[in-house]
């Protein structure tokens, strides 16, 4: 078949599926009720086979100082942004913004203007009523992050 042939195939096909649509999802829930349980154990053997080197490999990676910062920049940006997380109305409520655009320039922050290491500390506001900014956080033990409260006068 040439590049032609194939092309033109590919147009009668999408023109056949805009014209049966509904046919073709039928089709489509049908297929996959029938080989449900057959896709269903597929994807079982896939997690088993995988889950032992993901599960390792996440905890290798967010040990080093790269992937602690990005797990710290995915909860700081979930208690910011995500009305269903625990913190919520703590930080997104009260209109706490993370200031960062991306993971890379929160990491590229904290390791090249503050260099510090953050495995074993808690990100800290300096302005308890500020954004996550650059110039608003710093790396803290637990014992200063729990004296640097709103409610602790």
């Amino acid at each position: 078949m040439t590049p032609e042939e194939r092309s033109n195939a590919r147009k009668r096909s999408r023109k056949w599926r805009a014209a049966h649509r509904e046919e073709h999802r039928a089709y489509n829930r049908k297929y996959y009720q029938e080989h449900k349980a057959e896709r269903m154990a597929y994807i079982r053997d896939w997690c088993r086979k995988h889950t032992g080197y993901s599960t390792k490999y996440g905890r290798v990676y967010r040990q080093t100082i790269s992937g602690c910062l990005r797990d710290r920049y995915k909860t700081m940006k979930s208690r910011c942004e995500n009305p269903k997380a625990i913190n919520y109305e703590r930080y997104g409520g009260r209109g706490i913004k993370c200031m960062f655009y991306s993971a890379d320039e929160f990491v590229d922050y904290v390791v090249n203007t503050l260099k510090v290491d953050p495995r074993g500390l808690q990100i800290d506001r300096i302005n308890n009523d500020g954004n996550y900014e650059a110039g608003n956080i710093r790396f803290v033990t637990a014992k200063v992050n729990a004296n640097n409260r709103r409610d602790n006068v």
